[in-house]
């Protein structure tokens, strides 16, 4: 059982790792990625409904 879970574990987390930054990158320049690229398991990641910005926060005050 150990070693199917470490197989599992070795395996799934640079997946979901990979999925993480193609979200981060498509979520800043969605013209950088094409389609075609990205598997078929992460397309629901990628292309979900992007995060609202923040109304709380001004960004027109800069601060140095």
């Amino acid at each position: 059982f150990q070693r199917n879970a470490q197989f599992i574990i070795v395996w799934l987390i640079p997946l979901f790792g990979a999925g993480i930054i193609l979200r981060l990158v498509f979520d800043h320049m969605p013209d950088v990625i094409p389609r075609s690229w990205i598997p078929l398991g992460f397309r629901g990641l990628i292309y979900k409904k992007p995060i609202p910005p923040n109304k709380n926060r001004d960004e027109t005050i800069r601060h140095n």
